[in-house]
């Protein structure tokens, strides 16, 4: 199985594209890494390196492809603005010294997303959709960073605070570029929502909220808040094109959604108007002690009260030989059965008429259950 990975930065800059890549070979992947030269951070070319390449490299088993791009000298608004343009202009018309025949593009970029324009424009060409997949509330791991008013800090982390206007905006802003310049299929919502450490992290916002007239309940109101947004979300896409998809990743544990991430999916899978696709990521053995995967499913399928939502389980092959360390009876499930596990799971998931498919977490074991 072949991948190309696209990445405005890659080693010998220290990112965790790099990690990704190394895992990506030591899985049997074959591995192509199309990426700039290295001058981040300080805009100034590593040892080794110039405008002039080199423009083909081996990093621990995967081929370096390199694209030009002018450095972000100094750092200047002047010259970060040249380098975010210039690089996925000279990516895009680096992809024509590409090997291709890769059965799937995985782009990885902290930067704005115009980065990601020479993978979509790859995918294009040899008929892969691609889901734009974003994290709206999650800021940086990182807390010693600048909390703004639109902002939570918690012992996990630092977050938008969901129940702020202006981050709405932003997030719906933010998904507008995307669908407005970018050939995308869909936006996909991954599993983060409210931190579950949130204790009274907000409590300043929504003191605000009850004095000007809210009546919710912290509880409800915070759900209250995400759920804002999920519609606001399908309505920004269906708005653009009624064919674009709206899919959400929540965590299999129903009761943890609704009660600790303030994730209503019970409104989300009942009622038309919040997604197209939901993807639990069912990540769970039929052995499990506490989650059974079947028993899971069945709660699942239960939810799904509107025809429109589709329900796509989502499998966890990144376990197979591996011990289920949570799973208590079942904790040697994916050593014992290995990909028959799996393959069992997709089994019962095709058998369900309430099911449209399954998704596979990730991409790098699909090779593991062919």
């Amino acid at each position: 199985m072949r991948i190309l990975v696209v990445t405005q930065h890659f080693w010998p800059e220290n990112f965790r594209i790099n990690d990704i890549v190394e895992g990506f070979v030591q899985d049997g992947l074959s591995v192509d890494v199309l990426c700039g030269l290295p001058n981040y951070p300080k805009g100034e070319w590593f040892d080794g390196y110039s405008a002039d390449g080199p423009f083909e490299e081996v990093y621990k088993g995967a081929r370096v492809f390199r694209a030009r791009e002018i450095p972000r000298k100094g750092n200047t608004g002047k010259t970060i603005f040249l380098n975010y343009v210039s690089w996925p202009l000279y990516a895009a018309g680096a992809l024509k010294r590409l090997p291709g025949g890769y059965d799937a593009v995985f782009c990885f970029n902290t930067s704005p997303v115009q980065m990601c324009w020479p993978a979509i424009k790859y995918a294009k060409k040899h008929g892969v959709h691609v889901h734009a997949w974003i994290n709206p509330y999650r800021v940086s791991y990182d807390k010693t960073e600048k909390v703004t008013e639109s902002m939570l800090k918690t012992d996990s982390g630092i977050y938008y605070d969901p129940s702020s206007a202006n981050v709405q905006r932003l997030i719906i802003n933010g998904i507008r570029e995307i669908i407005d310049n970018y050939e995308v299929y869909g936006i996909h919502l991954d599993d983060y929502f409210y931190p579950t450490d949130i204790g009274d992290a907000d409590k300043d916002s929504y003191i605000e909220y009850k004095k000007n007239g809210g009546t919710l309940e912290t509880d409800a109101w915070r759900r209250s808040n995400v759920n804002n947004l999920i519609k606001e979300i399908y309505r920004t896409l269906k708005e653009k094109d009624e064919n674009l998809i709206f899919s959400v990743s929540p965590g299999a544990d129903i009761k943890k959604d609704y009660i600790s991430y303030y994730a209503d999916v019970y409104a989300w899978c009942g009622n038309k108007g919040y997604c197209d696709w939901i993807i639990p990521q069912i990540y769970f053995g039929f052995k499990n002690s506490s989650m059974p995967f079947t028993k899971t499913l069945d709660s699942w399928e239960a939810l799904i009260k509107n025809d429109s939502v589709k329900l796509i389980p989502g499998l966890p092959a990144y376990k197979i030989g591996k011990e289920d360390a949570y799973a208590g009876e079942g904790k040697t499930e994916f050593i014992d059965g290995g990909k028959d596990v799996i393959k069992k799971q997709i089994k019962e998931v095709n058998s369900r008429k309430s099911c449209a498919g399954y998704s596979v977490y990730s991409y790098s074991y699909i090779k593991d259950i062919q």
